[in-house]
């Protein structure tokens, strides 16, 4: 079912001559590769605790999922109050909203420049990200 939904968003992609990014688009400054990286997600909302992602392990691998994802631009802004905030820590520090019904990220850099883009292939981040805020939470 994932597949269909990510081919679906795909080809509507496609057809609008929209092009898809990476974080790495997004994010040109950012250096994925950097050593003593720091990772920390508040899974929903202002009032709850975020938790710090440990050991160096499962950060590498939201990282990668981070790296997977794909994205088109969308004009959607939503309240940062529904969402969770995702901090990441490389060569500088960054801020990603993450909706995860919405299926939509945006991302707020130092310059403080704001960049909303909808996930095409959601699935396999979301799954990881709810599994470590259940084994983080216990």
């Amino acid at each position: 079912m994932g597949g269909r939904l990510y081919e679906s968003k795909q080809n509507t992609a496609q057809e609008k001559n929209e092009n898809i990014y990476t974080i790495k688009d997004i994010l040109t400054e950012a250096d994925f590769d950097i050593e003593g990286t720091e990772l920390s997600y508040r899974p929903d909302t202002l009032e709850s605790h975020a938790i710090v992602i440990n050991p160096e392990e499962k950060r590498k691998q939201i990282i990668k999922e981070l790296l997977d994802l794909e994205f088109i631009p969308s004009a959607m802004i939503y309240n940062f109050k529904e969402g969770a905030t995702m901090k990441l820590n490389l060569n500088q520090n960054y801020t990603i909203y993450v909706y995860e019904h919405e299926k939509n990220m945006y991302f707020r850099n130092d310059s403080n420049e704001l960049h909303s883009y909808n996930i095409i292939n959601p699935d396999k981040f979301f799954t990881l990200l709810n599994t470590l805020t259940k084994l983080y939470s216990e």
